[in-house]
């Protein structure tokens, strides 16, 4: 199957101090590097986009970065609002809606570029190793696996947000604007349905985490923010 990248990154709006973009545009070239790693290793993207949410004085620097690392800026579209993660995930919306065709969607954010703590940079670059660094596709040939990501929740959205799906979930999404930031964390999910997770497939390797954790089928948020064997591995990898 066809697979597609979507990167969507927050750098900030017209209004953020010119010392925080400069610091986030920095933030965001280490990002693109780290998963620069890992791209077209095992898994080959026939697209790879970048939906940015970024004041106009750093049009050109983000320019450069995507020349750099060959992204993609979805649309050519510069976005100065933050609506949080809402246009990336209408653009993956759109893609779908444009083709019959059933693909592979990866979807990451720029974790830890409004709140660089070490914390956050670590659980970027885990779950992009942990879901970069095998060849996927075989693991979606069960036609009940329908998401893959490290954290499920009971409900089938996948905690921190990174996670592979399938494109034919955003079949009977409707894509909206909202104030909650959690609200697309949860899109891809069921709220109604207890027994979502069972179409996900948890992707936490022991290599990275290390033996002593047990993985389960699905997380609390709690499970995953105060467990110190994962707090301890997300600082190491920062």
């Amino acid at each position: 199957m066809k697979k597609i990248l979507f990167y969507s990154l927050f750098i900030g709006n017209e209004l953020t101090p010119k010392s925080t973009i400069k610091n986030r545009i920095n933030l965001a070239k280490n990002q693109l590097t780290y998963l620069n790693k890992f791209i077209n290793k095992q898994n080959k993207f026939s697209s790879i986009f970048i939906i940015p949410t970024l004041p106009s004085e750093s049009d050109n620097d983000l320019t450069d970065l995507c020349k750099l690392f060959k992204f993609e800026i979805f649309e050519n579209k510069f976005i100065r609002k933050n609506n949080y993660e809402y246009a990336a995930f209408n653009a993956m919306k759109k893609i779908q809606d444009l083709t019959e065709e059933e693909m592979l969607f990866f979807y990451c954010h720029s974790k830890g570029l409004g709140n660089p703590r070490p914390l956050s940079q670590g659980i970027f670059k885990v779950h992009i190793q942990s879901l970069l660094e095998k060849n996927i596709t075989p693991y979606f040939s069960d036609p009940n696996i329908k998401k893959i990501g490290l954290f499920p929740s009971k409900n089938g959205w996948l905690w921190h947000n990174f996670f592979w799906v399938n494109s034919n979930v955003f079949n009977n999404k409707r894509i909206e604007l909202s104030e909650r930031r959690h609200y697309y964390e949860t899109l891809i999910g069921e709220k109604d349905n207890p027994l979502a997770f069972k179409n996900c497939l948890p992707f936490l390797s022991e290599k990275i985490v290390g033996e002593n954790f047990q993985p389960k089928e699905f997380y609390t948020a709690e499970e995953i923010n105060r467990n110190s064997t994962l707090i301890k591995t997300f600082k190491k990898f920062s």
